[in-house]
Parts: C-alpha cells; structure tokens; sequence
C-alpha cells in the first residue's frame, strides 16, 4: 500500500458492535463497547487514527452505542440492515485467571448493509471486517477491492471466506483455525495462508503467543507478552488486528505496532474496572 503522507490514513471498521459487561471473580465489572467491530474500532481511535465504524444495529439500540463511540474518538454510522438487525447486541462476559469463562447474552443477528459500504468504502485507505457480516456485505466489500483485513469467526468462514479472495489478511484464534481445517479438509499444523489463498494469516494461540503464516509458506511464531495482573485477555485478537491494519496503513513495523495495542488493551482492561 502507498500512504498519502499529506493526510492521516483513514479507516474503515465494518463488523458488529455490542454492549457488553465484563465481570472478573472478585466481583468488579467493567463497562465497555464490545463486539469484534466495536473492539477494532475502539483500539483504533485509542491510537488517535481516523476511524469510522460501520454497524447493523436495531433502532433501539443506536443512540446509547452512537454515544458511546463518540465519547471513545470513534465516527459511528449504525444502519438498520436489511432486513433490519434484529436483538439488541449485549454481553455478560464471566472472567478467570485473566481467561473468559462464561458468556451470556444476546448476540444481534446482523442485516445486510452493503448498499451502505459501496457508498462509501473509497473514502478509506484501509478496511477492517469481521467475517461474521452478511455474505453479501462481504462481497460488497471484495468488489471494491484496496486494503481488507478480515477477522475470523467460527459461524459459516468458509463460504465468507470464498467471497474475501485477495484480501490483504486474516486473523483468527486456534479454535477457529481448527474449526475452518474441518471444514476444509487440511490439518491445522498446515500453513493456512496457503490453504486459503491469502497473503498472510495471524493466528492467536492465548498464553502460547501467535503464529504468522504467509502465503509462500514461511512461518514464524512469536512468544506471548506479559499480562498485567489483574488484567484479561478479551478483546486481545482484535486488538491485534487493530495493531496490523495501523501498521499498513501508516508504514510501520508490524509486530511492534501489533505489540503495542496488545499492551494497550491488556491495560486497559485492567484499569477499566469497577
């Protein structure tokens, strides 16, 4: 990618965004903007980037999580879907020893909005989705072709991902990287950049690190870093995601910028709660 180093990069966060309560075992919770989309979009304008995020959320939903981006630094334009998202997106998230134990809610089922990203997806320099958008979305989203990072879901990857060919990235944890070599039909000790014709895959492995996959079939593998006490790891994958797109599009080395907004999260999530 050429960055236009007379502007700021501006990105493009297209994915799910939710209200979500975090409680850890002592009992404090803490209150945050949540959703793959949501945690992008928020570790993206915590780094001070240009960040707009595109949603299907219900109409009852919009104006608290309008609100709440705003006051996070983030450009917020919630769409109704078509058909409309149905169920208000909303999380309790049970934490232990820093790891998820439980999670409870309602998980919006999202609508369609890809008459929303053909309009405006060339104002950006870069777009981060979440594969669990409406195949149509992502179509939409491949047609127009430029600087696409995808983050994996376990719900229907493979036919998403047939649609996203080309995309600069993929990110996803070790569950969803077993659950797509199931369905694929290769083992998951493969390198999957090559199994899924894309140029470079980042795979989350929790306290293990991540592993770096490219589509020539190097690979390297990167130790985790140091969880602040006190501290989870929700919304750590997707901060790393964050992290990547930040470094394209400004030029940056990848993994010190993938490093720092993991650090950043971590922290946050330690001095966030109540």
């Amino acid at each position: 990618m050429t960055t236009n180093t007379n502007r700021e990069p501006k990105f493009l966060v297209v994915g799910n965004v939710m209200e979500e309560t975090v409680t850890r075992e002592d009992g404090r919770t803490r209150q945050q903007v949540g959703g793959v989309g949501g945690i992008m979009a928020r570790e993206l304008a915590r780094a001070e980037a240009n960040v707009t995020l595109l949603a299907p959320v219900t109409p009852t939903q919009q104006e608290r999580l309008n609100e709440a981006l705003t006051t996070l630094g983030v450009t917020a334009i919630l769409a109704d879907g078509r058909p409309p998202a149905i169920r208000e997106g909303t999380a309790r998230i049970s934490v232990r020893n820093g790891e998820p134990t439980a999670t409870k809610g309602h998980f919006p089922v999202p609508g369609s909005i890809a008459q929303e990203i053909r309009d405006i997806r060339k104002d950006y320099d870069m777009v981060l989705c979440s594969l669990y958008l409406d195949v149509n979305d992502l179509s939409a989203l491949a047609v127009t072709g430029g600087n696409i990072i995808a983050n994996a879901t376990t719900k229907g990857m493979v036919p998403r991902l047939g649609r996203m060919r080309g995309i600069t990235a993929a990110t996803m944890n070790q569950a969803e990287l077993q659950a797509l070599a199931r369905r694929m039909r290769f083992d998951p000790d493969d390198n999957p950049a090559q199994k899924m014709g894309i140029s470079r895959v980042f795979v989350t492995q929790g306290a293990s690190g991540r592993t770096d996959f490219w589509m020539n079939g190097n690979r390297r593998h990167l130790p985790a870093i140091k969880v602040p006490a006190g501290s989870d790891f929700i919304g750590a994958g997707d901060a790393l995601t964050a992290g990547y797109a930040f470094a394209i599009a400004n030029g940056l080395t990848t993994d010190q910028a993938m490093d720092d907004f993991l650090e950043k999260v971590l922290d946050y999530n330690a001095a966030s709660y109540q």
